[in-house]
This record gives C-alpha cells, structure tokens and sequence, in this order.
C-alpha cells in the first residue's frame, strides 16, 4: 500500500533534514503536511495532529502569507 510507504518515506526525509536551514524550511513544511496526511489516511488522526500543526506554524514563514501552499497545509 503507498499509505505506509509515504509514511515510511517522510519519516526517514524528516530525520535528514537540516531544519535550521533557511533553504529546506519549505521542503520541512511540505514533508510535515505529507507525513500528517498519510497518518490521517490511515485512520490516525491523533498522531497526525502535531505534525500537521506544526506544518501549519512553518508555512507562512518558508512560503509567505499567500501562497497557495500555506493555505493548503
């Protein structure tokens, strides 16, 4: 099933990413999203919850107020 897989993925792209860096804040944003949405998919809302929020926290600051991916997360 690509549910698990796409967990698996994010999880292990999360765990190399430099997040201080300016330059991957929007790639951590996105991988967050994608992470709390396989979670969702799999019936796990409560463990899709932080990262999902916290994706919320850092899209305005990796894309801006207005772009469509801060309104996505």
């Amino acid at each position: 099933d690509a549910v698990p897989e796409a967990e698996g993925l994010a999880r292990a792209l999360l765990a190399g990413l430099d997040t201080s860096s300016p330059a991957e804040r929007g790639l951590h944003a996105s991988t967050l999203r994608t992470l709390g949405a396989a979670l969702h998919s799999q019936g796990r809302p409560a463990d899709a919850l932080p990262f999902l929020q916290q994706a919320n926290t850092l899209s305005p600051d990796a894309y801006g107020d207005t772009d469509w991916r801060t309104a996505y997360t």
